[in-house]
């Protein structure tokens, strides 16, 4: 079940996260407007997924990181961020590249390749539904 709180119009990149996704295992965090219209293409395709993932020890660990989704896809679950074109490009960009080797090296071949959906991707709830439906077919 997704709550979404009355909320003022989004900020560029939407850095400000003032809506909140509950997985499909009761777990309720605070998203970006992006991460929510992902959860709800997530939903709409009938797709369990777990949001705000600790891996390795989660942000309080050195080499530790939080993980968007994690989406149970069959025969194995797939990562997934969602990334705002502000935070994840230019020299950001290989902070999430390091990250994505992270996940594929401490989850030894028991996930799917990581999936990326942009900020462009899913800024409305029609082009995420487009998007992660192209992702995960």
């Amino acid at each position: 079940m997704l709550v979404r709180p009355p909320i003022p119009p989004p900020q560029e990149d939407d850095i400000s996260r003032t809506v909140f996704v509950a997985d499909s295992y009761g777990k309720t965090s605070k998203a970006s407007t992006n991460e929510y219209n992902v959860a709800l293409a997530l939903e709409t395709l009938k797709l369990t997924f777990k949001f705000q993932v600790s891996i390795a020890g989660g942000k309080g660990r050195a080499f530790g990181l939080v993980l968007d989704f994690l989406v149970d896809t069959v025969p194995r679950a797939t990562p997934l961020w969602v990334h705002g074109e502000f935070w994840h490009t230019g020299d950001k960009r290989q902070k999430d590249l390091a990250q994505q080797a992270t996940v594929e090296e401490y989850m030894q071949g028991q996930v799917n390749l990581p999936v990326e959906i942009w900020g462009n991707q899913s800024k409305t709830r029609e082009t995420a539904l487009l998007y992660v439906r192209q992702a995960l077919a």
